[in-house]
């Protein structure tokens, strides 16, 4: 499935970019704080990403739950 793909292409994206977003934050802080500009773009990605696997999870179900009352 071409979008189930693409959440696993995300992810794996993702994954390979958040070390780099940790690494800059770490040398962005300011006294310690992290830095908003950094962390909210970030924060949207995960967000977005989470979002969309959890819809695709439930649609997933939709779809079991369907076959099953289909076989009844």
């Amino acid at each position: 499935m071409e979008s189930d793909r693409d959440l696993l292409a995300r992810l794996r994206v993702l994954n390979q970019e958040i070390g780099r977003f940790t690494v800059e934050m770490l040398h962005r802080q300011d006294g310690g704080a992290l830095p908003a500009d950094g962390l909210r773009p970030l924060a949207e990605h995960l967000f977005q990403l989470s979002v969309d696997m959890r819809d695709r999870a439930d649609e997933i179900d939709g779809l079991i739950i369907d076959q099953e009352s289909d076989d009844a």
